[in-house]
């Protein structure tokens, strides 16, 4: 059984929107897969209503530093963007170990730094974006 098919065994529908898929239900420890949904949907819903913490994230000192000189590395220097990055890459690690989790959470999180996710934030709020980041995470879960 699939990642996802377990999940939506398990979740009444409706409960995973109002409660979030990684809080405590019924007495149940949140598996891991839960608990990365669930971040990866708090961490987009952060972002939908704050657009200019991602271009902080992209370029942590912008007030002083010129666009010439600001290096791709910025974002990993900026502690938000540390924290998301170990905590989605020790997630996705204690499901997959077999994968390169800390390139795939930088893909993942890199994804939110676009110009078409920010407009679509921008437009229509989180909803699509999240559902979108659920099913990427998921396949990744899935996975074997």
């Amino acid at each position: 059984m699939t990642y996802r098919a377990e999940l939506s065994d398990r979740v009444p529908s409706g409960w995973r929107r109002r409660c979030g898929p990684g809080r405590r239900r019924w007495g149940r420890v949140p598996r891991t897969g839960d608990r990365l949904l669930a971040f990866l949907d708090a961490i987009i819903e952060v972002v939908s209503r704050d657009k200019n913490l991602m271009a902080e994230l992209a370029y942590p000192v912008a007030a002083q530093q010129h666009a010439r000189e600001r290096a791709a590395g910025d974002r990993d220097k900026h502690p938000v963007y540390r924290f998301w990055h170990g905590h989605t890459s020790a997630l996705l690690a204690a499901q997959r170990p077999d994968i390169d989790a800390g390139m795939t959470a930088h893909l993942m999180l890199g994804s939110l730094h676009s110009e078409p996710v920010l407009d679509q934030l921008t437009t229509d709020g989180p909803a699509r974006v999240a559902a979108s980041m659920r099913a990427l995470a998921c396949a990744v879960l899935d996975a074997a």
